[in-house]
């Protein structure tokens, strides 16, 4: 396999790759001065990824005095990746070309049950067959595999997926490697997201970011030095488990007052609820929810544009909740950059803003002056794209 035979190359040789990758378009001559490799060394490189066909030239360079410089980059249409990513209620499958364009992707939607049922592995095969038999004559370079919930990265194992049954224990690398015969790499769905925000979105070019994951659970992924920290045993970003009060409902993870327990979409949905029972007075959403059994998202989409007082205050409750964690997090980290996804975020975007103004209100004065709390560039797509990033970077290792 070519991802074998890149990946296990010379470091100068990886270097090269790196470098054009990293900058899209690069010039020779600014490629020898970023690799400090020899004019010798570094054509006989090029040469053999323009014959590979990964790399491919793009035009010149307008010139200076003598021969126009030649401008090289990584060939968009050379491989494939195949993403995958499994949350609550849906699998998202797609593909993605190697310099992370989303080619195109697919939805599958499970039953609505919690934990959700009605998508097995065998329901996986089924779609990456359907996708491996479209792209027959086009490379793949690998599968990329995230879920929701707590995983074994370097084994590429399943551990424990509350929100989604019959994954839990599952030998995912092991099982679609032997089926395909291809890499394949495990993640959690927030660390994919947090990778594609960091090689295509917004926190593209900083070293020191977070990325939380808000939707049917909370999950996030720290990177440090421009690398992803996953911990000692791989179980970091387990932000939704952190307490913001002590005196709150107990948790699934056993302990008290969780931050899973008051910003997740079902429990926003469900203190929305609780408070039209309590109060008896004219509001947008109480109108909206007269002939249903329960609201949902749109119902709270549409009570907001109405002006709805209760939703709003609501929503900059959980603003502000998550704004807490993150000042505390940011506190310790000091990161340059802070990035919010999932769910939640991508159907209240108001949330972003109070986060961010109880970040600067609540973290120190040194470390707020070179922060910044932003939304995610890439929205639904995310998990996909950084699912398909776990094989991109493998491939692209410059260490």
């Amino acid at each position: 396999m070519d991802f074998y035979r890149y990946n296990n190359c010379s470091q100068n040789k990886k270097n090269v790759l790196w470098t054009i990758y990293n900058e899209k378009e690069i010039s020779r001559s600014e490629l020898m001065k970023r690799t400090g490799l020899s004019p010798v060394s570094l054509s006989k490189f090029i040469s053999e990824y323009i014959t590979d066909g990964i790399v491919q030239r793009c035009g010149s360079l307008e010139s200076t005095g003598g021969r126009r410089p030649e401008v090289l980059r990584i060939n968009p249409s050379y491989a494939y990746i195949i993403g995958v990513d499994i949350g609550a209620y849906s699998c998202k499958i797609g593909i993605v070309s190697i310099n992370g364009s989303l080619v195109e992707k697919e939805i599958i939607h499970m039953k609505n049950t919690m934990p959700a049922e009605g998508f097995t592995f065998n329901d996986l095969c089924f779609c990456i067959d359907r996708i491996i038999h479209k792209y027959k004559d086009s490379k793949i370079l690998g599968i990329g595999f995230g879920i929701s919930g707590m995983v074994e990265y370097m084994k590429g194992k399943v551990i424990f997926c509350p929100n989604i049954k019959g994954w839990d224990g599952l030998d995912v690398r092991g099982l679609l490697q032997d089926k395909y015969g291809i890499p394949v790499f495990l993640d959690t769905s927030s660390r994919c997201m947090a990778l594609a925000e960091q090689w295509f979105g917004t926190g593209r070019g900083v070293n020191d970011q977070i990325f939380v994951s808000i939707g049917y659970s909370i999950g996030a992924g720290v990177v440090i030095n421009s690398r992803m920290m996953r911990g000692s045993g791989g179980f970091s970003g387990e932000l939704g488990h952190v307490q913001v009060d002590e005196k709150g409902q107990r948790c699934s993870c056993g302990n008290y007052g969780c931050l899973e327990l008051y910003v997740t979409l079902p429990m926003l949905l469900s203190r929305i609820t609780f408070l039209l029972r309590r109060n008896s007075y004219y509001s947008p959403m109480k109108v909206l929810s007269e002939n249903s059994s329960k609201i949902d998202v749109e119902m709270v989409k549409e009570a907001l544009e109405q002006g709805d007082k209760q939703v709003y205050e609501v929503l900059l409750d959980t603003g502000r909740m998550i704004g807490i964690v993150l000042s505390n997090m940011s506190n310790i980290i000091n990161p340059e950059l802070v990035v919010l996804g999932g769910g939640v975020i991508e159907n209240f975007p108001l949330i972003v803003e109070e986060a961010a103004r109880t970040v600067k209100e609540r973290s120190l004065i040194t470390i707020q002056q070179n922060l910044s709390v932003k939304k995610s560039a890439l929205g639904w797509d995310s998990p996909v794209i950084g699912s398909a990033v776990l094989v991109i970077e493998k491939f692209l290792a410059n260490d």
